[in-house]
């Protein structure tokens, strides 16, 4: 006799255009749709609240109502998605509703580095302490960072599970990599997809198109996504309109996937100076390597994880001078682009895709059946 299907109420931000929500709706729409995941689980779809929805009061209410009304189907186990502590306030009810009526719980960390964030002063005690409250509710942990797997394990006496934001392979193999390095006389073209903060490096990265065209070079940066920063946006809105010489810059403000993965396969670097304490293993970065494209980063806390050595530019993320250097490292030396494309690309295929990492998570939801 064939053992059923595990019952999995699929907690998370549905998708929801024009919101950050959209990159959490897209990891679990893969996880819905992988063949590696998708035909062997009973997903019940459990969409937790977005701003659009509302207050916070009102969502608070909204996302217990939702959870106590899909538990009458009996699910095996609630895997959650959990934005770090953006959420955690309403998601602690939801926890204890599972909790009560003896369902599993799953507790899959996202949007960023948790060690980052429970190690940094700027995090208040009080959602330091919720975190840890919401860890001890789990019965399994899921983590989008490796060594946030190892700080758990040390700091908590917790077991967690290495689940990296993942790509599905026959999407993996329907991309069109970048063409690198740049023809002859083709700008070098640099992009940039999230959110517009200037935690991201977008002033910086602006700086140094500066430096760079005093020196005669010619570079595209192109931008997808929004933000609400108005001094921000309006220095991008100036180099839009007038940009220094031989320098082009694009906001493409926000885009569908198959536009967003046409432009990727277009540009030739995913630049992303970051200074956010809590960054983690961003989906943005995925999409880029997957694509084929060399990359220049900041040295966060989960780079070496995340990408392969020769792979990337590390540069100095307050240092215009030390990004322009990143950047014209790889116009002189176009084998090394071209290295780093590859090799990324690479990193991805063994590494990021659903044929590699959900056969674990399976065995998860397959664990809740047996206890």
């Amino acid at each position: 006799m064939a053992s059923r299907k595990p019952r999995v109420l699929l907690a998370g931000p549905y998708p929801h255009p024009g919101t950050m929500e959209g990159t959490f709706g897209r990891i679990l729409t893969t996880m819905e749709t992988s063949p590696f995941l998708g035909p062997h689980v009973d997903f019940v779809p459990l969409r937790k609240t977005i701003p659009a929805d509302g207050s916070l009061p009102k969502r608070f209410i909204l996302d217990i109502i939702r959870t106590i009304r899909a538990l009458p189907q009996r699910p095996d186990a609630m895997h959650i998605i959990m934005q770090r502590r953006r959420s955690l306030v309403r998601e602690l009810p939801m926890l204890m509703a599972a909790r009560l009526a003896n369902v599993k719980i799953i507790m899959d960390i996202r949007a960023g580095s948790l060690q980052g964030d429970l190690d940094s002063p700027e995090t208040p005690t009080y959602q330091k302490q919720m975190t840890v409250k919401a860890f001890r509710m789990a019965d399994h942990m899921v983590m989008e960072c490796a060594s946030d797997v190892r700080y758990v394990r040390e700091r908590f006496g917790i077991e967690g599970v290495y689940l990296p934001n993942i790509i599905k392979k026959s999407q993996f193999d329907s991309l069109k990599p970048a063409m690198l390095p740049p023809r002859k006389n083709e700008p070098l073209k640099l992009v940039y997809t999230g959110r517009f903060i200037k935690e991201k490096g977008i002033n910086e990265v602006l700086d140094a198109l500066e430096l760079l065209s005093l020196k005669g070079h010619k570079v595209e940066f192109h931008l997808v996504g929004a933000g609400d920063d108005g001094v921000l946006l309006t220095r991008i809105k100036r180099f839009v309109e007038a940009p220094p010489e031989g320098i082009r810059v694009v906001d493409h403000g926000f885009v569908d996937v198959k536009a967003l993965y046409s432009l990727l396969s277009a540009s030739h670097v995913f630049i992303m100076p970051t200074t956010w304490p809590g960054e983690g293993h961003s989906y943005s970065l995925n999409e880029a390597m997957a694509n084929g494209l060399g990359l220049i980063l900041s040295p966060w806390l989960h780079l070496p994880d995340l990408v392969p050595e020769g792979g990337v530019n590390v540069a100095d993320a307050a240092s215009p001078h030390s990004i322009a250097a990143s950047i014209e490292e790889y116009i002189l030396h176009p084998e090394r682009l071209h290295k780093a494309g590859g090799l990324n690309r690479q990193r991805v295929k063994e590494s990021y895709l659903d044929e590699a990492r959900y056969p674990k998570l399976l065995e998860l939801y397959r664990q809740a059946i047996r206890s």
